[in-house]
């Protein structure tokens, strides 16, 4: 059977990694073999980012827990490192604040992933207009530039080309928080396609959205990231 590798990310204080929990309870009536798909199965990651405590045992397949907060895209490539194999077909990232309360958005992803571009649901919570609104909608998915990486379902392929072309597994190591997943859509329009992501209006997620860049201070438009990423950008030949 292939694998979706599923990493979510949990840092700071006990409320933080109650919310944690709260999301790994639901996570297992979307997985997408209770909505009709019968060849998908979900091996779920929970990295301890430094937080107050763990989660507890049984809410995640995996568990890896680092000693400090190493920041977002440094603890998704540790369990990418850990736990993709020969057979993961995919790389769900999860935000460690989103409520599934329409658990079929797994299943109405995988139902367009083609194998080349990153699959991302709509919400109602993100800086990415295209992916917003206030519940699931009708309607054909869309291609598009780039999706910020509140849920991002990535193929096995660019995986590989990440790796290979740039030496890491999903997100440069350089970004603690905030801008890593720009950088890695600008990789993927310049090597995959000018449109690298497939967004889908019948899957929808609830965000709660930037609680732990609340407590720990972190946010989109620090200036240290905005330089970090149009330093990249240059470095790289990015647009």
């Amino acid at each position: 059977m292939n694998k979706i590798l599923v990493v979510t990310v949990y840092a700071g204080s006990k409320k933080l990694v109650e919310m944690t929990e709260r999301m790994l309870l639901r996570l297992p009536l979307c997985d997408p073999r209770w909505h009709g798909l019968k060849s998908q199965a979900l091996q779920v990651v929970a990295v301890n980012n430094g937080a107050e405590r763990k989660v507890g045992e049984g809410l995640a397949d995996k568990h890896v827990n680092l000693t400090e907060n190493v920041g977002f895209g440094k603890a998704i490539n540790r369990a990418i490192e850990l736990f993709f194999d020969k057979d993961t077909t995919d790389v769900l990232v999860l935000n460690n604040d989103l409520e599934f309360t329409h658990p079929d958005w797994l299943a109405e992803c995988m139902k367009v992933r083609d194998g080349k571009r990153i699959i991302s649901p709509f919400t109602d919570n993100t800086a990415t207009s295209v992916a917003r609104s206030d519940g699931p909608l009708n309607g054909a998915s869309r291609r598009c530039r780039q999706v910020s990486a509140f849920s991002w379902l990535v193929p096995r392929s660019a995986i590989e080309m990440l790796r290979k072309r740039f030496g890491f597994q999903l997100f440069d190591p350089d970004f603690f928080a905030y801008g890593e997943d720009d950088l890695t859509a600008a990789i993927l329009r310049k090597h995959v396609d000018p449109r690298p992501f497939i967004v889908v209006p019948r899957a929808w997620v609830r965000h709660l959205k930037h609680q732990t860049g609340k407590e720990l201070g972190h946010h989109g438009g620090m200036k240290r990231n905005l330089e970090l990423l149009a330093s990249k950008m240059r470095t790289h030949g990015l647009r």
